[in-house]
């Protein structure tokens, strides 16, 4: 026969749920979730390319609160184009990546991802923060 729950646990989502519910509304959805190990990855992508622009594309999914977790860095398709102040990835190289990801691991398409290299910028760049959601 199946048992209810105890009075702590219950006590414990009242808990949760009210605090939630307390939280202001600009401070949900606003951090994203990585794995270390696929920021290490995009930081070797980084140093293979340390004077032109490379990147890539972010796969994973969002929480119920609007965060993007990033399960996998894709990194860039053999033909993507670096420049010295953009990158364009190779079409045809994300979507056959896009698709695998998706149909083999549920994977959503949350973005893409570039870096300035040594160009000094401490801030995203005029076109980056224009691209933003």
């Amino acid at each position: 026969m199946a048992r209810g729950h105890s009075e702590g646990f219950r006590h414990m989502m009242a808990t949760t749920a009210s605090k939630k519910a307390s939280a202001p509304a600009h401070a949900r959805g606003d951090t994203v979730l990585i794995y270390e190990n696929e920021l290490s990855m995009m930081a070797r992508f980084v140093s293979d390319y340390p004077n032109i622009e490379t990147g890539g594309d972010l796969f994973g999914f969002w929480t119920h609160s609007g965060s993007p977790v990033i399960e996998y860095v894709l990194g860039a398709g053999r033909t993507a184009e670096h420049q010295t102040a953009a990158f364009y990835q190779e079409a045809s190289f994300l979507k056959a990546a896009g698709a695998a990801l998706r149909d083999l691991h549920g994977l959503q398409h949350i973005g893409t991802w570039h870096s300035h290299h040594r160009i000094g910028l401490t801030k995203p760049s005029r076109g980056d923060s224009n691209t933003m959601q």
